[in-house]
């Protein structure tokens, strides 16, 4: 008889979870397709630039990472639509033969630090070709970074923090953020084990270790949560954390279906903390390039503050802040609960992506400086 009543109990409760997925699934479906729908009437509202195509031939030269992968896409679209001619080479390529032999009017090499050096750079500036770089990882490889800055006609920085330094060394140095690549990266449906609370992708910094210990207890109670990246095993925590980790991380294509299925994506910010201190005077101030990536798919960021965020982003109308565990604790419960601001929030930084940060419109200021307005 007990046996019985035991079964029937786990029937029960099988129905009971059968009906409550059936619920969650269609509520899901129904607010997905809301946001899809109110993504899509921004878009149509505002679609990117078409600039003017200028009668330039530039060679493109990407890192050799998977880590740049989606900035690069975004670069290719944009310079595709504003010049006549693209090619692209590795930094891991001749450059020099690729660059005699294309001819381009313009070179731009996307961070090449780890490859490139002053003596090739020169050779391919006394062809008489322009060279520029766009640095990615500044301010954490700056002793790779400052001794080629010099050797470039124009660099171009995310980090506003480190112009004047570069521009001491007598390098031409201008500070353009990265954006989001909004023909590769947006809104989407997506499959349901992409479905989670609360997701983060990036690299175990010991920064982001230190936080993510301090924010497991929460993590761990019920909450869907994914976190992919190398080092996470380094957690105090990780026992807790282990079935949320994806330690080899995710493809760029992967990582935007999981920031469209997250309910909030975290942003936190790698720390600027060389061992035996910097010998460089830069604080870091502006934001990565995940800030623009997540806000292009439509899904509540919460992050770190920056100094340079109020200029991207209004915070607390289109993206949401923490200074601490605790404060970024409270505002995950907070939003998980509300559901309507959460997507408010997110549509506010969608609009806003679509209006001042894409690619388009950085290649244009890029080649505004290089040649000229009218150039």
């Amino acid at each position: 008889m007990a046996g019985r009543r035991s079964i029937r109990r786990k029937k029960s409760a099988a129905r009971a979870g059968v009906r409550a997925g059936t619920r969650d699934g269609y509520l899901r479906g129904w607010r997905d397709g809301y946001r899809i729908g109110a993504s899509q009437a921004i878009a149509r509202q505002l679609p990117l630039p078409t600039p003017t195509r200028r009668p330039l031939k530039v060679l493109f030269v990407r890192e050799n990472s998977t880590g740049y992968h989606l900035i690069e896409r975004g670069i290719i679209s944009a310079l595709s639509k504003a010049v006549e001619q693209v090619a692209v080479a590795q930094t891991l390529d001749p450059v020099e033969a690729i660059a005699e032999r294309e001819r381009p009017d313009l070179m731009l090499v996307l961070n090449g630090i780890f490859v490139l050096q002053p003596d090739r750079l020169e050779r391919i500036r006394a062809m008489g070709i322009r060279t520029c770089a766009w640095y990615a990882d500044d301010p954490y490889f700056m002793e790779l970074s400052a001794p080629l800055a010099p050797h470039y006609d124009h660099v171009f920085t995310h980090e506003i923090g480190t112009v004047e330094y570069y521009r001491s060394l007598g390098a031409k140095a201008h500070y353009l953020p990265f954006a989001a690549p909004l023909e590769h990266a947006g809104p989407m449906r997506v499959g349901q084990r992409f479905w989670t609370d609360i997701c983060f992708i990036g690299s175990g910094f010991p920064n982001r270790i230190a936080f993510f210990d301090r924010l497991a207890p929460y993590l761990k109670k019920k909450k869907k949560v994914f976190i992919a990246g190398g080092l996470w095993n380094q957690l105090k925590a990780y026992r807790d954390l282990k079935r949320a980790i994806h330690l080899p991380g995710v493809q760029v294509d992967e990582a935007l279906q999981y920031y469209n299925g997250a309910k909030i994506v975290i942003n936190l910010h790698r720390t600027h903390e060389p061992p035996g201190g910097s010998p460089y005077p830069v604080v870091p101030h502006s934001v990565n390039p995940r800030t623009f990536e997540i806000n292009a798919c439509c899904t509540l960021q919460l992050t770190d503050a920056r100094s340079d965020l109020a200029a991207m982003y209004a915070p607390g109308l289109e993206i949401e802040t923490f200074a601490s565990p605790g404060e970024c604790i409270e505002k995950m419960e907070y939003y998980l609960r509300r559901e309507d601001e959460r997507l408010d929030k997110a549509l506010r930084a969608y609009e806003r992506t679509r209006r001042s940060h894409s690619y388009e419109q950085r290649i244009a200021v890029m080649l505004d400086t290089i040649f000229g307005a009218h150039g």
